[in-house]
């Protein structure tokens, strides 16, 4: 990326709305971060999460995690391939309806793109 962290991790407050993948940035070493930005929501269980993150040679992010759609849908290793907002609006935009970054694509469950990779093994060994 930029020298920025990225920290991805699994929202488990259903209290608060529905469970949901989230990342902030920082740009000073972890001392502060940005807002935060949500990559995945409508998650049907806490028991989600546990993320792990890959840059992509063109500067987007694949975050893959463990995901349940609903209580009753077996869990699934999903992926959300995203790209971080500019290092001048990291931590501005807490949703992509503001403009701050863009999820490009949600891998796993019924969120698969047509034509897309049916295997995150398949997607990630045709980066290198």
């Amino acid at each position: 990326m930029d020298g920025r962290l990225v920290l991805t991790y699994g929202y488990r407050k259903r209290i608060k709305g529905p469970t949901s993948i989230r990342a902030r940035i920082s740009a000073d070493d972890g001392a502060t971060w940005g807002g935060e930005l949500i990559l995945r929501s409508g998650g049907g269980d806490e028991d989600i999460g546990y993320t792990r993150n890959a840059l992509r040679p063109d500067g987007k992010i694949v975050t893959i995690y463990y995901w349940q759609e609903n209580e009753k849908a077996e869990r699934d290793i999903a992926a959300t391939i995203w790209t971080p907002p500019s290092a001048t609006s990291a931590g501005a935009a807490a949703s992509p309806a503001k403009g701050g970054y863009y999820v490009d694509a949600l891998r796993g469950n019924s969120t698969r793109e047509p034509g897309g990779y049916t295997h995150l093994e398949e997607y990630l060994n045709s980066m290198d």
